[in-house]
């Protein structure tokens, strides 16, 4: 066995990956056939799929890595990781990688721009395809793992559009930089306003709020999700209403506008890098 270095480290909450030192294989390329010409016969599960690039990084002499893991974002070095090379017509490409183990894990990729600098991942350089959902791994072949590549300045964007704010996290990463919370507003009832005001209380929801945020609602009115970003976590009493007089200020009218307020609203934790799912309806007075 010998060393090799895996510097792992925080590459926006997206990656999350920490500088670590692990032990691997002293074969560095895991795809030499074995005598019977499948160089992954020997293990329990393959994955197949297609891996797509079309950015700026130079990737001639550049290698993939496929690896598992447990959780997502990362913290440590993935479970398991194998190297494959990156064929002389580029990308996009087939390929076949056998892995050690069955379960439901999460599969990324990483090109390793320069895999003689012996650095696992190089923040800034080494593009990236992140997972958005956990994949179950079954005995045999696992087909239809498709990967996508991306720019480290582009790990926070679901399109090429340099003027889109990517507020739409439909099938995109852009949650996972993200602090604070997320859901839906549902409202049924016939009162208007163009804002709902969200309090953020650490003890009882009684004076002012020690945080407030304000969301649109939208010209299609309820239900709709909406998104709030965060610069604090921890337990916090969450209560909205809907604004029906905006020039009243962001104190709620109880007579007139529709909330979710009671004294006793359970706590929300509020995790870093992580967007808290907190569904409200709000009800009329």
């Amino acid at each position: 066995m010998k060393l090799k270095i895996w510097l792992f480290i925080l590459l926006t909450a997206i990656a999350g990956l920490a500088a670590l030192t692990v032990a691997c294989s002293g074969d560095d390329d895991d795809n030499d056939n074995d005598d019977n010409g499948d160089p992954w016969a020997d293990y329990p599960a393959t994955l197949s799929g297609t891996l797509y690039y079309d950015g700026d990084a130079a990737t001639a002499k550049s290698k993939v890595m496929i690896a598992i893991n447990d959780v997502w974002p990362m913290t440590a070095a993935p479970l398991y990781y194998v190297y494959i090379d990156i064929p002389e017509t580029g990308f996009p490409f087939d390929f076949t990688v056998g892995v050690d183990r069955t379960g439901t894990y999460y599969v990324l990729a990483i090109i390793d721009v320069d895999p003689e600098d012996r650095v696992g991942m190089t923040p800034g350089l080494d593009p990236m395809a992140i997972p958005t959902a956990a994949t179950t791994i079954v005995a045999g072949d696992n087909p239809g793992i498709d990967l996508t590549f991306l720019d480290p300045d582009e790990l926070g964007d679901d399109d090429n559009d340099d003027n889109d704010n990517d507020d739409n996290d439909d099938n995109d990463d852009d949650t996972a930089a993200k602090t604070g919370i997320h859901g839906t507003l549902t409202y049924a009832g016939s009162a208007t306003g163009a804002q709902v005001v969200f309090g953020f209380w650490k003890g009882l929801p009684m004076m002012a709020p020690d945080h407030s945020a304000k969301v649109d609602v939208p010209g299609t009115g309820f239900p709709f999700d909406y998104e709030i970003e965060t610069d604090f976590t921890g337990d916090w009493r969450i209560v909205a209403f809907l604004d029906t007089n905006p020039n009243d200020g962001e104190s709620i009218n109880f007579s007139v506008d529709p909330n979710n307020w009671a004294m006793n609203v359970p706590f929300t934790t509020i995790t870093s890098g992580q967007l808290t799912t907190v569904d409200v309806t709000l009800v009329d007075p």
